[in-house]
């Protein structure tokens, strides 16, 4: 009888533990010259994710096959509920190192196109400052969780070189 009791115990533990942030960081593409990823969460309010990594510059490969110069944002796609807003930032000690400010649900495209002597030809979207003293990684700080609230966000990065 003790043990049961235990045992019911230890699984509402583990129900609670999962239940209080379910995330998931799926890459979509990673290719040569762009990374895409897909986050999502759902959480039970109690807490806000603050300054956590979502893409590590210095683990991808650019075309050359070094680490890129840095992830500069081409796109962005979200449906945030349950928040007040959600920040990505580059990984900088500068003071404009952030890239967007989320919420509600939209899609945004940075690129723009520039007349070239052929044509059009793309030009980067939203570029990392790239400070000497950051790591240009992408972090992502959440505001105002509540019970329930949940994100989504697709991110299409390219990968600069310089």
């Amino acid at each position: 009888m003790f043990w049961k009791k235990i045992l019911g115990f230890v699984i509402a533990i583990l129900f609670i533990a999962i239940v209080v942030q379910a995330q998931s960081s799926n890459v979509v593409i990673d290719a040569r010259s762009h990374h895409v990823i897909h986050l999502t969460n759902i959480t039970d309010g109690t807490t806000d994710e603050i300054m956590v990594q979502k893409v590590n510059r210095s683990a991808l490969t650019a075309r050359d096959g070094d680490e890129p110069a840095a992830l500069d944002l081409d796109q962005i796609e979200w449906n945030i509920q349950g928040y007040t807003y959600i920040s990505l930032l580059w990984d900088q000690p500068t003071t404009d190192d952030q890239m967007v400010l989320l919420n509600g649900s939209g899609y945004k495209d940075f690129r723009g196109q520039d007349k070239g002597v052929f044509g059009v030809k793309r030009t980067s979207g939203l570029q990392d400052p790239r400070d000497a003293l950051g790591t240009g990684d992408i972090i992502m700080t959440t505001n105002g969780a509540t019970a329930d609230g949940t994100y989504d966000i697709t991110i299409w990065l390219h990968k600069a070189a310089d």
